[in-house]
C-alpha cells in the first residue's frame, strides 16, 4: 500500500488557518521537525493527484526511460564528470572525497543527485508550494528525530556497525560524521547499501542554505526510490510497515494548499509581508527578478506596489529641455 494512501493531506484553506498550523509546530519544542514544499503530479487524467517526492536523480533517470538499478553507476559518473568540469568555475574546490560537500554544490547549481530539499522553516516551505501559483501545492513534514531514530536501527544491522552502541552512532550522525568522513559516507550510503532517509548537510553550509534554513534528505539505497527509503524508516525489524507510525501526525504530516487564486494570493501575500521571497531565499539578481513575479498577488488591492512612472517624469524623460550633465561638463 502507498504511503499516500495511509498519510491522509490535511486541508490549508487561508491564512488564520497557516498562521496556527505553524504555530502548533511551534509549540512541539521537543521534536525537530522539517518542511518541504512541493507540487504534486497528475500521473493520468483519471487519477487523483499524487506527491512522490522524487529526488532530481531519480526524476531524471525515469525521464529518460532508464532503469533505476543504474542509478548507482550513473551518480559516480555525474559526480566525476562534476569533479572534472567544475573547477574552472569554483573558487573554493571542495576535498576530493567530500561526498556530501559535491552534492551540496551539484544540487545547488542545478545537477541531478540523490539528496532532496527540505528546510527547517515552515514558512518557507508553503511559500515554494504556492509560489508558482499552480494547482495542487503541498507542504510535507517529517519528525528528524524519528528519522534519525530508526536510520540508525537500520544502519546499525550492516556488518562495519554491529558493534557500535546506539549512543556512537548518534555521534556519528549529529556530528556530521558521516558528512564530513568520506569512509564513513561509504560504508553507510555507497558499500552495500540499505534502504532508509538520513536528515544530512554537508560541514560547510553553502549562503543558500544558510539563509533558506535548508537541510538534505538522504537516501541509502538510490537504486530504490526515495519513497519507498522512506517507507523504509517506518518498518519494523521484519520488514513490516508500521502503520500507527505513518498515521500518527508525531512523526509525519502533509499538507494540502488551497487551489483558490485568491486565498492563495492572501497567503502569498501575507508571506510578502515576512520577507518571504525569491530575493531573500534566491540571493542574487535572478532571486531579486524572480520575486518581482510575487508583487502580482497584491493586484487589484494594493495597486501601488507596482506603479510605472508618472506623466509628470516622463514628460521630463522625455524632454529636449532636461539638464544634460555631460554637455555643461563639456564646455
Amino acid at each position: 500500500m502507498s504511503i499516500l494512501k495511509i498519510i491522509k493531506p490535511e486541508n490549508i484553506n487561508n491564512t488564520t488557518r497557516l498562521l496556527k498550523i505553524h504555530e502548533d509546530f511551534m509549540n512541539k519544542r521537543k521534536a525537530r521537525w522539517i518542511f518541504r514544499g512541493q507540487k504534486s503530479e497528475k500521473k493520468k487524467e483519471d487519477e487523483k493527484d499524487v506527491n512522490e517526492l522524487k529526488t532530481s536523480l531519480e526524476k531524471a533517470i525515469k525521464s529518460f526511460k532508464i532503469n533505476l538499478k543504474k542509478a548507482s553507476d550513473i551518480e559516480k559518473g555525474l559526480l566525476r564528470k562534476f569533479k572534472r568540469h567544475s573547477a574552472m568555475y569554483l573558487k573554493n574546490i571542495p576535498v576530493f572525497y567530500d561526498y556530501m560537500e559535491w552534492f551540496a554544490l551539484m544540487q545547488h547549481y542545478g545537477a541531478p543527485t540523490r539528496l532532496q530539499d527540505w528546510t527547517y522553516s515552515f514558512f518557507d516551505a508553503v511559500y515554494m508550494a504556492v509560489n508558482d501559483m499552480e494547482d495542487n501545492a503541498e507542504v510535507w513534514a517529517i519528525n528528524t528525530d524519528y528519522l534519525e531514530k530508526s536510520a540508525i536501527k537500520i544502519i546499525k544491522a550492516k556488518a562495519k556497525f554491529k558493534n557500535k552502541s546506539y549512543k556512537e552512532m548518534k555521534e556519528i550522525i549529529r556530528n556530521d560524521s558521516c558528512a564530513h568522513i568520506p569512509k564513513i559516507f561509504e560504508d553507510i550510503f555507497i558499500n552495500k547499501p540499505k534502504p532508509f532517509v538520513l536528515p544530512m548537510n554537508p560541514h560547510n553550509l553553502n549562503e543558500r542554505l544558510i539563509i533558506q534554513q535548508g537541510i538534505f534528505l538522504c537516501p541509502g539505497d538510490i537504486t530504490q526510490s526515495f519513497i519507498d527509503n522512506l517507507i523504509a524508516n517506518f518498518k519494523d525489524e521484519n520488514g513490516k510497515l508500521i502503520k500507527a507510525d505513518l498515521k500518527n501526525k508525531k512523526y509525519i504530516r502533509r499538507y494540502k494548499i488551497t487551489n483558490n487564486v485568491y486565498r492563495k494570493k492572501d497567503i502569498l501575500r501575507h508571506l510578502q509581508r515576512m520577507n518571504m521571497n525569491n530575493a531573500t531565499l534566491f540571493p542574487g539578481l535572478n532571486g531579486f527578478a524572480e520575486s518581482l513575479r510575487t508583487l502580482l498577488a497584491f493586484l487589484p488591492k494594493e495597486l501601488g506596489i507596482l506603479t510605472g512612472h508618472s506623466e509628470y517624469v516622463m514628460k521630463y524623460l522625455y524632454s529636449n529641455d532636461k539638464c544634460n550633465y555631460k554637455n555643461i561638463a563639456d564646455k
